[in-house]
């Protein structure tokens, strides 16, 4: 291979669900590399195997040499002539700690040495002036950055994120093409030196440990975004900060040490964004009105800020305002109202105790949170007083002991949640927001019963509401779930209601997926509970279950259930990282070469923080038939296998014991859409069963009203009397369920 001029060698990747991305080679140089051709041009090997190139390699005509991911530890050992070298790439070669000098590479353009953890020093780069990037992301043992040429004409892009050792950054250098600079979590780096380039565009410092900005730092005419959040710091700007003209994004959030911000702030004429999170600011400058361009306004956690100055309410473009957790913010300026624009609003723990009447102002208002107003007063007679543009609403921990009959009037309300709240009960209003989809009660203590809820819910959770002893029948339930729009799961959690009672919730749910439940819809339930329910046809204790039988296309979905015994288990999450079962499902005949997946769905029991569970629980989930085709064609002795996993393994919690049952039209060309839940659909009785005689609580399903007579379906007549047996409950149409 004398005459080779480019080589490259591809790893392959894979994707590892614990890991993420991981790459491998397959080629093995058990005895070494002797020889490379020295006409190469282009050497492109990811995962090169060798620690070092061969020694009598002349890189004399190499224009490109990429190695990143390499077992590398060296180049050459002194300064080789590489006169045509135009990238160097070796990121992700964590076993190089020196980089040879690079004085005889005048053509060079980029080098990336990303994630070259023990690379300590970076030889001279003032002799290739054609640099347009520098890639140095997390060089964490680099000391002191590479010496530039003093006015680099090509140099665009220069990102060193994450040099935790990063000590210095050269000073005095003109930068004509740069645009961007990115030291962010370079925390050793206590001096930001004096630079020049009208074209660069983002600065980001956070993370650093710099004191204060160069007065230069006004010259960056073109300079557009200037990150400084978690400058810790950082105490004070400098008045030329407010000559950046530009200037669209600044983010001083967690500048803990940031009293005063310069009162020509609102000198900065093109600012869209302006992030003071948890910063130490005591108010901001009066100034502040001429931000004619400001959309984002965050002051979250400014503990020390007092009030707001009236001038805000000139921001005409302020979209997003958020003075959540201003501890000392009592009062808010009667003219915010004069926001026009405002469509989300964060007052989350504040002191003020009352909804203002400006509120009614906001026509363009999306999205309102005011959690944790321990004191707030709302009653029937005064009711919400907000715009009916409101799609969601987070009024929790505020001490509410009524929800206002005019919550109705919210008819674009998305998500509400009304968590650790005192109310007994929802207003019949709710039915009216018909685009409710998200709703969270948890920890509602007084309430006793959950009956009137909005027709398209697709999360509905109440955890540890301890009062709670009446919900949903299924026919209420099915109206939910036959007015989804989209065939995603809906998720109905009462983890920690310890007043339903287990027979009677595990019953409803019966009569739920038998007579009422839509065809293409998945549905998931968690409640407390010691056993799969009687009717479930197959169970078994553990976390799996197998078993055989012969299905055809009248097979309409499958109902499964896993028990968890839980033990003093203290769960910590978020919307992020919720607790959870998983339930897969595979299916096989003779024919196939292997299993075919049914099922891979989740019914979550928690989501919210701190969480404490001690007591067996059981989380029910009914997926319909999207795999029917299987068994179109003939009649076959099928083989299932269902597991059950929870979504984090602890002591203090374990799958129990689960169960199956197959749902079954008799007929499949019935209509399952009917408006009274009778379909007229011939079901499979001896696979919904509920096996009355084994026990006598499943006549413990009691009624709020009398049951109007709904005529005869499959042969059973409704009767009035509000302990029925379960052979008359299997079709009822009550309007509530008292459990």
């Amino acid at each position: 291979m004398y005459n080779l001029r480019l080589l490259k060698f591809y790893h392959s990747i894979f994707m590892n669900f614990s890991e993420g991305f991981t790459t491998y080679s397959k080629l093995n140089f058990s005895e070494g590399l002797n020889d490379l051709s020295d006409k190469l041009r282009s050497l492109i090997w990811y995962g090169y195997p060798l620690q070092a190139l061969p020694s009598n390699f002349n890189p004399n005509n190499l224009v490109e040499l990429d190695l990143r991911d390499s077992n590398l530890e060296r180049l050459w050992e002194d300064c080789m002539h590489t006169p045509k070298l135009r990238w160097l790439k070796l990121s992700g070669c964590t076993c190089v700690t020196k980089i040879p000098d690079l004085s005889k590479s005048p053509l060079l353009e980029l080098i990336d040495l990303s994630g070259c953890i023990h690379v300590t020093k970076i030889p001279d780069l003032s002799k290739s002036p054609l640099l347009e990037t520098i890639y140095l992301q997390d060089c964490r043992s680099l000391l002191d950055f590479p010496l530039l040429a003093q006015h680099p004409k090509y140099l665009i892009y220069l990102y060193s994120r994450g040099c935790t050792s990063l000590r210095s950054f050269p000073s005095d250098i003109r930068f004509e093409s740069l645009t961007s600079i990115d030291l962010s979590n370079c925390n050793n780096l206590t001096k930001f030196p004096q630079i020049s380039g009208n074209n660069i565009t983002s600065l980001d410092l956070s993370g650093t440990a710099i004191k204060e900005l160069p007065h230069s730092i006004g010259h960056l005419n073109g300079l557009k975004k200037l990150f400084l959040g978690r400058c810790e710091n950082l105490d004070t700007l400098p008045s030329s900060i407010c000559k950046l003209t530009s200037l669209r994004h600044l983010d001083l959030s967690d500048c803990s040490r940031l009293e005063i911000l310069p009162e020509n702030l609102g000198n900065l004429k093109s600012l869209e964004y302006l992030s003071m999170k948890r910063a130490a600011i005591k108010e901001l400058p009066h100034s502040i009105a001429h931000l004619n361009w400001l959309e984002e306004l965050f002051l979250e956690g400014c503990e020390n800020l007092e009030t707001l100055p009236s001038g805000i309410c000139n921001l005409t473009s302020l979209r997003h305002l958020d003075v959540s957790d201003c501890s000392r913010l009592e009062i808010l300026p009667e003219n915010l109202g004069n926001l026009k624009s405002l469509e989300y609003l964060s007052a989350d723990r504040i002191a003020i105790i009352q909804l203002p009447s400006f509120m009614k102002r906001y026509k363009k208002l999306k999205e309102l949170s005011r959690r944790g107003y321990v004191g707030l007063r709302i009653t029937h007679s005064s009711g919400l007083g907000l715009q009916c543009s409101l799609t969601r609403l987070f009024l929790s921990g505020c001490n509410l002991n009524c929800i206002p009959e005019d919550i109705g009037c919210l008819s674009s309300l998305v998500e509400l949640d009304l968590s650790v709240n005192n109310f007994d009960g929802l207003p019949q209003s709710m039915m009216e927001l018909w685009n409710l989809k998200f709703l969270h009660l948890d920890n509602c203590n007084m309430v006793v019963s959950l009956i009137d809820l909005p027709s398209k819910l697709s999360h509905l959770s109440a955890c540890d509401c301890k009062q709670l002893q009446s919900i949903p029948n299924e026919w209420d339930f099915s109206r939910i779930l036959k007015t989804k729009s989209k065939p995603k799961p809906t998720e109905f959690i009462f983890t920690n209601c310890m007043n339903l009672e287990e027979t009677a919730v595990g019953n409803m749910l019966a009569r739920l997926v038998k007579y009422r439940h839509q065809v293409y819809i998945s549905f998931r339930f968690c409640y407390p509970g010691r056993k799969a329910p009687k009717w479930f046809r197959y169970r078994n204790e553990g976390s799996s279950i197998k078993f055989q039988k012969t299905f055809d296309s009248n097979l309409k979905g499958f109902a499964v259930c896993a028990v968890i015994a839980f033990e003093n288990y203290l769960f910590n999450g978020d919307s992020q990282h919720k607790l959870g079962v998983q339930f897969d499902g595979t299916c096989s005949d003779g024919d196939q070469s292997s299993p075919t997946n049914i099922m891979s769905e989740t019914a979550y029991f928690a989501s919210r923080n701190r969480t404490l569970i001690d007591s067996d629980h059981v989380a029910f989930g009914y997926c319909y038939a999207s795999y029917s085709w299987l068994f179109e064609r003939q009649l076959k002795n099928y083989s299932f296998e269902f597991e059950f996993r929870l979504s984090e393994e602890s002591p203090n919690c374990r799958v129990k014991s689960c169960g199956v049952c197959p749902i079954y039209y008799q007929d499949s060309d019935t209509d399952d859409s009917d408006e009274a839940g009778t379909s007229g659909s011939r079901f499979d009785e001896k696979e919904m069963e509920p096996h009355p005689k084994e026990n006598e609580n499943l006549q413990a399903v009691k009624y709020a009203e009398p049951i109007e007579h709904i005529g005869e379906t499959s042969g059973i007549k409704r009767s009035r009397t509000s302990n029925d047996h379960l052979e008359e409950e299997v079709e009822p149409h009550p309007k509530r369920l008292n459990i």
